[in-house]
């Protein structure tokens, strides 16, 4: 069977291209969450087939790039049509094309600038710098592939804006023979690119320009890596017990790295010392992307280090003197667990995290005054407040689907699920004229709630723009620290936010009282802290130019290299001691 390859950029008609296929009967596979792209740079280097994995049950392979993670090298898999040819006789190439102009402003626009903000952060520009890059980029890639592929014939050009559906079905008639066309767009997806220019230029005038005095960035670095690092203890036992199935140990200068059992891992370092990866789990990005942000320090004495990484949630443990640990969070007190930014969700530019777009233009007097929450149905359903972390809800949601499809009674599952935190504030705010609280379940998730008829607590997904309308945003923790807080703490608006117990990074730039108004453990208090703040509303304003402030600092790109160095130092010195 003829692979086919769409070698094209993204935002170029890719998804109808996978239409006529599926429509006709061959699978096609598009960006895999990145995994496409991954697979190709990772063969590359290891001279393997590339996407071997998927090659006997897909014909299209399509949107071959990984963009969305700033701690992993920008993948574009498309690029490499050279090693895609020579690896699948016979192959088929797609370059699909469009007016040059729209496709940037569509670019600027997708995922709500967070594409953008990211290939900001990669290339070190500005988000206005990117039209003039993205263009020289296209005119690259087309004249090269152009170039490449004359007198082969195996490749098909399409212009998306120029194509009609008797043209799709020509340009592939010598491979494959359509008897489907999908339809065209509709006339709402016409409408929005039309916007996009509007939209592309208002991202870009609301760009937030960040660049601190020296001597204050220094500072700022320094609190936030004097907090990192503020575990050391010499003295504990020369035990492990902090180590999860995600750890990965070993040495930067082998470039061989293993997991917990000691089995080596598909991670492979390229020569410009940056490495790449097969997902072995599902969370398999966030070590490499510690190793990567490493990488990128350019630092002469990291290049020879014993590392140990274990980014897995809820690190509830501590670690001995003799193999500290590098994680994203850690319990106050833990020991010898040194704190990172965790990779793809503390990103400059990801939209859980920071993006370069100033974004909020609704004033606080001028928000709608409810206190606003949206999460997964994620933690434990115990006391954690008392310190007790046990039964995990996936788990319990697990269990309840289970014994729903065997007949049995599901309904003191709702007993336990009361025991969860998120769970139980949103049941109890639900149709509370105050609140605007659901909960934004995985699949699984939303079964057992359904199961339990609790489907009325379930919400889809929301966009920024629905949480910058109100004046009051929850952060409650889930199995560690409520993960929206960050981007909460960058509006007008102010956050009430769970005192969990949890330690991040960022956690010595944000104080209660001055950068958020704090709830209890357990948010048991959520009634008498809206009504504080609706009894102080220009506290509740400085409260939250506080926090952007906050934000602004973490934003800044020397602050954030200044901090990873001298962790990454103080790591190493106390490990090698």
């Amino acid at each position: 069977m003829v692979k086919v390859f769409q070698i094209g950029f993204n935002r170029c008609g890719a998804k109808y291209i996978d239409t006529l296929f599926e429509l006709n009967g061959y699978r096609s596979i598009n960006w895999a969450g990145g995994q496409l792209a991954e697979d190709i740079f990772y063969s590359r280097i290891c001279g393997e087939k590339p996407l071997s994995r998927w090659a006997d049950d897909f014909t299209v392979f399509s949107n071959m790039e990984s963009i969305h993670n700033a701690s992993m090298p920008r993948m574009e898999g498309f690029k490499h049509y050279e090693f895609l040819d020579s690896s699948y006789e016979n192959s088929l190439f797609v370059l699909n094309t469009r007016n040059v102009d729209d496709w940037i402003y569509s670019r600027y626009n997708y995922r709500n600038g967070e594409y953008a903000s990211l290939h900001a952060f990669h290339l070190k520009v500005g988000l206005n710098d990117l039209n003039e890059i993205w263009r020289k980029e296209w005119e690259c890639h087309v004249r090269c592939c152009r170039e490449y592929f004359s007198g082969r014939g195996n490749l098909i050009e399409i212009d998306i804006d120029r194509f009609e559906h008797d043209d799709y079905v020509r340009s592939f008639s010598r491979w494959f023979d359509f008897q489907k066309i999908p339809p065209s767009p509709s006339d709402k997806v016409l409408l929005n690119r039309r916007n996009y220019r509007t939209y592309a230029k208002k991202l870009i005038s609301s760009e937030v320009i960040v660049g601190l005095r020296k001597e204050n960035a220094r500072v700022a670095a320094k609190i936030i890596s004097d907090h990192c690092c503020a575990s050391k203890d010499a003295g504990q036992p020369k035990e492990i017990s902090a180590w999860s199935n995600l750890v990965v140990t070993g040495n930067t200068a082998s470039g061989i790295f293993c997991d917990r059992l000691g089995n080596r891992l598909p991670i492979i370092r390229d020569e410009a010392g940056y490495f790449y990866f097969r997902r072995w789990h599902d969370k398999a990005m966030r070590p490499v992307g510690v190793l990567n942000d490493i990488a990128a320090l350019k630092l002469p004495w990291a290049r020879d280090m014993e590392l140990v990484i274990d980014m897995q949630d809820a690190r509830l443990a501590g670690s001995s003197p003799a193999q500290p640990v590098i994680s994203y969070c850690r319990r106050a007190g833990a020991p010898n667990v040194f704190l990172w930014p965790l990779p793809e969700y503390h990103s400059i530019g990801s939209r859980n995290f920071l993006t370069y777009s100033a974004g909020d233009d609704v004033a606080f007097k001028d928000k709608e005054d409810r206190l606003v929450w949206r999460g997964n149905l994620s933690g434990h359903c115990s006391n954690v407040e008392a310190g007790i972390f046990e039964n995990q809800t996936y788990l319990i949601s697990k269990q309840i689907v289970e014994d729903r499809h065997s007949g049995k009674d599901v309904s003191h599952y709702a007993d336990i699920l009361r025991k969860n935190v998120r769970f139980r504030v949103v049941e109890d705010g639900f149709g509370e004229p105050d609140y605007d609280f659901r909960l934004t379940p995985s699949p699984k998730g939303r079964e057992a709630l359904t199961a339990l008829a609790k489907e009325h607590l379930i919400s889809g997904h929301k966009g920024a723009e629905f949480f910058r309308r109100y004046k009051y945003i929850l952060s409650m923790r889930g199995f560690d620290t409520g993960s929206n807080f960050i981007s909460a703490a960058n509006t007008n608006s102010v956050v009430l936010k769970e005192e969990d117990g949890w330690e991040l990074f960022y956690t010595p730039l944000f104080k209660p009282w001055i950068h958020y108004i704090p709830l209890r453990a357990g948010c048991t208090d959520i009634r008498e802290k809206l009504e504080w703040a609706r009894s102080n509303a220009l506290k509740c304003e400085e409260i939250s130019r506080n926090a952007r402030a906050s934000c602004e600092i973490l934003m800044d790109r020397g602050v954030r290299a200044q901090f990873l160095e001298d962790i990454v130092r103080s790591y190493g010195e106390f490990a090698r001691a």
